[in-house]
């Protein structure tokens, strides 16, 4: 801490200096800091990633601060003698506020990662469908404990990676995680297109009724509605034979 100023930003510690440096080259300035950090930028006058000495102009001295956003947190998903819980949703948080940030397990040897800052964290299983089918399974073979919830402490700035261990629950062998995912995803993509066919409708009527709109004009609007009816005969068949395929492989 003797390096650094009590009043301002400025550095009296370890200086370098670089000589004859490319007046007409792109250059950028960037932290070489651990993996885990997330660093960005707040003080910056210059784009830090495309910077041109030549037009510094006077300027001798480029200023910029970093502020030290997040650490990131990652790991692993697993369940034993089975394939990672790819879509299983996790969220963290503390005890008052569950679900501060939150992410999915991929399919990738289950990893995940999340934001966090230094402190005591509680990752719990997603309410819904995460939670309806899986538990996290602490212990080893001889003493094994099943838990909604997993207490997870950050109290370095190394950043940490957490090893996660999740069963189904008894009569949920069979149903599948990414399945429901999917179907969700589809339904909000086919609420959204259907609001603005909804949309369309309601305008091109009242323009048609009085009489502000010719009948050719209506021949687009015609092709979108047929084009929308036979996008979601597609998703839908498109939906069903993943979530076939998905349940082929439990």
């Amino acid at each position: 801490m003797e390096d650094f100023s009590s009043t301002d930003y400025t550095v009296s510690g370890p200086k370098v200096f670089f000589a004859n440096m490319p007046l007409s080259k792109t250059l950028a300035m960037n932290l070489d800091v651990p993996e885990p950090w997330l660093v960005e930028p707040v003080i910056a006058v210059h784009d830090l990633d495309n910077i041109l000495l030549e037009n510094l102009g006077d300027t001798r001295t480029l200023h910029a601060v970093f502020e030290l956003e997040a650490l990131v947190l990652t790991g692993h998903c697993a369940e034993k003698d089975r394939d990672p819980p790819r879509g299983l949703q996790l969220i963290l948080g503390t005890k008052n506020t569950p679900h501060l940030v939150d992410t999915i397990v991929m399919a990738n040897l289950g990893y995940w990662q999340m934001k966090v800052s230094p402190g005591v964290w509680y990752m719990q299983l997603a309410p819904g469908r995460s939670s309806e089918l899986y538990l996290f399974r602490d212990g080893d073979n001889g003493n094994q404990e099943k838990s909604l919830s997993k207490r997870i402490t950050i109290n370095d700035l190394r950043g940490k990676v957490v090893h996660l261990e999740v069963v189904e629950k008894k009569g949920k062998e069979k149903e599948n995680c990414l399945f429901h995912l999917m179907m969700t995803t589809v339904r909000k993509k086919s609420c959204s297109m259907d609001f603005i066919i909804l949309v369309l409708t309601l305008t091109v009527a009242t323009l048609r009724s009085n009489n502000m709109l010719p009948a050719r004009l209506c021949l687009p609007y015609c092709l979108l509605f047929i084009f929308n009816f036979f996008l979601r005969t597609f998703e839908s068949v498109q939906v069903h034979a993943l979530g076939l395929s998905s349940f082929q492989h439990i």
